[in-house]
């Protein structure tokens, strides 16, 4: 079972797998007979001492593995070789001084290489390969660059090393899709002699930047000035504005002009919405009130007192003055 589960660990022999709190242990031992000294490059077969190195590896299930390999420690033949002793190394599972497996650090390194440090390291963490976010990082800044080809159509950019306070420069492949460098400042001089070194570019990409105009022109005179693409929607956005803004102003004015010279239109009283038990409610009021009403003019034509008629109807006797020239709502008298 070992031999498939562990296809790439050459050179070493395992002899026990345990499973302790999640995680699984595998102990394995190196069965080379001798080893190359890292000092010289001579062979030795002699045997100084052993000791365990402990290595994380990828996960199985779901589980942490743990890779601890018993190594030897040789003893240097050379008399003139300032190494006595020298551990052998295993370069085919984990570099010199690594804690983990070359396909971890793979592994790792495309994480970082994608999502950056702190959502790598989040990932890693849900996929039981924990590590830090600055450990990621510095897994991205060991990565060997690219050799670079010769560049034909290239992007200057600025760069805030701190927003604000210090600028550089990014310089970019637009066919490649990748980063060509990053220098130091956003200087034409320096930028400029970026561009003599690559006689190939033809097009250029830049903002409205002078500074950068004025490298490209000096650095490569050969190549044709574009803008990029939100510079160019900038351009056009402000292009737009300046075209629109005196037409917008002018239709502005007219529809004020129009509203002034129009007669004013009046607002119509709202009805509000009655439901049909409101409706009953009211019309039941207004008939207490008309036969009220009724029933003073009567009693007015019979020469009674306002205060008479007040007493009789149910209502105040300010009420009651309100039959000579009309009759207001009358209120319901306290008991």
């Amino acid at each position: 079972m070992t031999q498939p589960l562990l296809p790439d660990l050459p050179g070493l022999s395992i002899e026990q797998i345990t499973l302790t709190d999640g995680v699984i242990t595998v102990l394995a031992q190196s069965h080379t007979t001798q080893a190359s000294c890292p000092a010289c490059t001579s062979l030795s077969s002699r045997i100084h001492s052993r000791y365990e190195r402990i290595l994380f590896d990828l996960p199985w299930s779901g589980r942490i593995v743990r890779l601890v390999v018993q190594v030897r420690r040789f003893l240097c033949l050379q008399p003139t070789c300032p190494r006595k002793t020298f551990a052998e190394a295993i370069p085919a599972v984990a570099e010199r001084y690594a804690r983990r497996t070359i396909r971890l650090k793979e592994v790792l390194e495309s994480l970082a290489l994608a999502l950056g440090g702190e959502q790598g390291s989040r990932l890693a963490a849900a996929l039981r390969m924990r590590c830090s976010p600055d450990t990621l990082l510095r897994l991205l800044r060991r990565l060997p660059d690219d050799p670079v080809e010769p560049p034909r159509v290239v992007s200057l950019d600025d760069w805030a090393w701190r927003r604000g306070h210090r600028y550089g420069t990014l310089i970019c492949d637009l066919e490649r899709h990748r980063r060509l460098d990053i220098l130091p400042d956003r200087e034409a001089a320096s930028v400029a002699a970026w561009l003599k070194r690559y006689p190939s570019i033809e097009i250029i990409s830049r903002d409205r930047s002078d500074t950068y105009a004025t490298a490209a022109r000096i650095g490569a005179p050969q190549a044709i000035q574009v803008t990029d693409r939100w510079h160019l929607l900038k351009n056009l956005s402000e292009a737009l504005q300046r075209c629109l803004s005196h037409h917008l102003s002018m239709d502005r004015k007219q529809q004020t002009r129009e509203l002034l010279e129009a007669p004013p239109v009046l607002q119509g009283k709202r009805t509000p919405y009655l439901s049909p038990l409101q409706k009953q409610t009211v019309q039941l009021h207004r008939t207490e009130r008309v036969a009220r009403y009724e029933q003073a003019l009567a009693l007015r034509k019979q020469g009674l007192s306002h205060q008479a008629i007040a007493e009789s109807v149910g209502v105040g006797p300010q009420h009651g003055s309100a039959l000579d020239g009309g009759w207001s709502f009358p209120r319901t008298q306290k008991a």
